[in-house]
């Protein structure tokens, strides 16, 4: 809030920042990589409960 005050509210001021967008990247890897790893756990639960059923 501070930080949106300073700059009259543009969010986007934040990007000229290289540290800041060393951090937003690590953020979105770490975000796509649980939910590629998640769809995977969920595809091999599906594959285990259908053997279980055949």
């Amino acid at each position: 809030m501070r930080y949106m005050n300073i700059q009259r509210g543009n969010f986007f001021a934040i990007t000229t920042s290289p540290i800041a967008m060393v951090f937003a990247g690590v953020a979105i890897l770490v975000i796509v990589y649980s939910v590629y790893n998640q769809s995977k756990i969920n595809k091999r639960a599906a594959a285990n409960a259908a053997k279980e059923n055949a």
